[in-house]
């Protein structure tokens, strides 16, 4: 039974809503079987169930026009269908009953509030003005651009085509919208094998050229800079540790080289497994393959009390660096410094220096020439007794 009728010029659109359940339903709602959402004037439904027209009011709900309820829960497979009946005027007509086309010019005034839904690309086939938006630009880099207007970037302007003769790096936008570059190419700074960066101010990278051989790295005016070696420059040109000496010798070559005319041998904390054990020194060159020998000069050792413990003189064959260890003393360190010259190219080497120990070791002086004119390249070091252990540093005297 329908209650409410459609006034005079009006007009009655009806929806059949169906819809199988699958049992226990007390309301209706939503979708039916073909996708077709539940929409009706209150008053004017229908509710059938199995065929069977129910009340209103006594079987079931229905005020809101988009869901049934009061039902008494239904069974699985039974099957629901609703009347919809709905009126509208001229002046209201339901989007259902719409068709064709609907024009900008036809709606003269239509409020956001009644706006549902989403409204897709394809349904703008026209155009929306400005004076219809709320906001009327957008902004770029902190500038509103009019909607509809056009903006300038840097490097170029909007064109269909790239520039005739587009720097590197040039950005342009086509009339689409497409941003367009042309290639990048990474240069860098750094022109020559060798060369570093520094900085030549706050935030500032610069280059700094690989210098000329012998030259060393340092500062000048506040900023970094090569320069020649000034005389007395010592630069590091080995250091390695060894051990076994007494038993098998240590060899360090191609440590002496024309680069430099004075080397400083440093013996690093250096140690004896066994009590008054003497370190010896020899030259190598020929290769080098061969053991200096027929040192001339003179090599004294002291003891902490100044009681000589060892005078080496004349054609030594191999010259006595220092005494390691005096009576208990076998793991009391040692170190010594020693000055080579003249190795690197033919003449005379003499080795001469100072080394010094703890207060249970002693001292030594050492003045000493090898008498046969060569070059020498390297040193050999062994020892009188035990096990020596340390480090051995060589050094290399710039000179200007």
């Amino acid at each position: 039974m329908i209650d409410q009728y459609p006034p005079a010029n009006g007009v009655l659109t009806s929806l059949i809503w169906r819809k199988t359940m699958s049992g226990g339903e007390t309301s209706l709602s939503g979708y039916d079987n073909a996708s077709q959402a539940l929409s009706y004037t209150p008053g004017q439904e229908q509710v059938y169930l199995n065929g069977i027209l129910l009340v209103r009011g006594d079987d079931y709900t229905a005020t809101n026009g988009t869901s049934i309820t009061g039902l008494t829960a239904l069974s699985a497979l039974d099957f629901v269908q609703i009347n919809c009946y709905n009126n509208f005027s001229v002046a209201s007509v339901p989007t259902t009953s719409l068709t064709g086309e609907v024009t900008n010019s036809q709606i003269t005034s239509l409020a956001t509030s009644k706006l549902t839904g989403t409204v897709t690309n394809a349904q703008l086939a026209g155009s929306i003005s400005n004076d219809k938006l709320s906001n009327s630009s957008i902004t770029i880099n902190g500038s509103a651009v009019a909607l509809g207007g056009s903006a300038t970037i840097a490097g170029g302007s909007a064109q269909d085509d790239a520039p005739a003769s587009p720097t590197e790096g040039q950005l342009w936008l086509d009339t689409n919208g497409t941003l367009a570059t042309t290639a990048f190419t990474e240069k860098s700074t750094l022109t020559t094998t060798g060369d570093i960066y520094y900085a030549s101010a706050a935030n500032t990278p610069a280059r700094l050229g690989i210098g000329s051989s012998g030259q060393v790295l340092t500062v000048a005016s506040g900023i970094p800079s090569w320069a020649t070696a000034s005389s007395g420059a010592l630069v590091l040109v080995t250091r390695a540790a060894f051990s076994g000496v007494a038993t098998t010798t240590t060899t360090f070559d191609n440590v002496f080289t024309t680069t430099y005319k004075n080397y400083q041998i440093v013996i690093e904390d250096i140690e004896s497994t066994t009590n008054n054990a003497f370190l010896y020194f020899q030259y190598r060159y020929a290769g080098p393959t061969t053991q200096a020998t027929s040192y001339y000069g003179s090599v004294t050792n002291f003891d902490h009390n100044g009681t000589t413990t060892n005078t080496q003189q004349s054609n030594a064959s191999q010259i006595s660096m220092m005494k390691i260890g005096s009576s208990g003393s076998s793991t009391n360190g040692q170190v010594g410094n020693y000055y080579v010259s003249k190795v690197g190219a033919s003449g005379k080497p003499a080795i001469t220096g100072q080394g010094a120990g703890n207060a249970t070791t002693g001292a030594f002086n050492l003045g000493v020439t090898q008498d046969t004119t060569r070059t020498y390249t390297g040193f050999i070091l062994s020892a009188s007794a035990g096990n020596i252990t340390g480090t051995v540093a060589v050094y290399g005297l710039a000179t200007a």
